[in-house]
């Protein structure tokens, strides 16, 4: 008797973790009115979608920045996280945290992802892939409200390279050389690779 009544108490728990349709459904709708608004600010604010805009991102560091071609100067930058990737070739979602070559710094959103799933029962952010071409939208929603995120950005598929979704967790306005910004980050990581190397010498 002890036995099944532990059974039954462990069978209410997980009923109780399951969330209610129409709180799922409230809670989606609201994911994404919050994008909307957001990226709707956020593109007015800073500039987006004009011809001569260009980008570059360096995941070492979780920067993302947009610059004019023609004047060859930044004018955003952002903090970013990978919630994941879609490959048109197959229609397939991947998770960022399901992805090896996504650095660990930039996954912690999509990992905020799998323990809401987790938590609430929804086995589909526990999926490492997705057969869907439409979701990647909704899951880029949910990790923007999960990380109260500022705007997305989709980088598109070219070729071999999937389509990429990130979420900006910080932005601001800069005025700034883009090549003096790649300089100085080739500078940074040439500053620790010599660190590193003479470490393991003296040791």
């Amino acid at each position: 008797m002890p036995k099944t009544k532990k059974q039954t108490n462990n069978t209410k728990s997980k009923q109780n973790l399951k969330i209610s349709e129409d709180k799922l459904k409230h809670f989606i709708d609201n994911c994404l009115d919050n994008m909307k608004t957001k990226q709707d600010t956020m593109l007015k604010t800073y500039n987006f979608g004009r011809k001569n805009n260009e980008l570059i991102f360096f995941p070492k560091h979780k920067k993302f920045y947009l610059f004019n071609k023609d004047k060859g100067e930044a004018f955003f930058e952002a903090q970013f996280q990978i919630i994941g990737t879609f490959s048109p070739n197959s229609e397939t979602w991947r998770f960022g945290w399901a992805n090896r070559y996504v650095p660990g710094d930039l996954k912690r959103t999509s990992l905020r992802l799998k323990e809401f799933g987790e938590s609430n029962d929804l086995k589909i952010f526990s999926q490492p892939k997705v057969k869907d071409e439409k979701l990647g939208m909704l899951f880029t929603a949910i990790g923007m409200k999960l990380s109260n995120a500022k705007g997305y950005y989709i980088v598109p598929a070219d070729g071999k390279y999937p389509e990429v979704h990130l979420i900006f967790t910080k932005v601001k306005k800069i005025k700034r050389s883009i090549n003096k910004i790649k300089s100085d980050f080739e500078k940074n990581n040439q500053t620790k690779k010599l660190r590193f190397q003479k470490m393991v010498n003296l040791s």
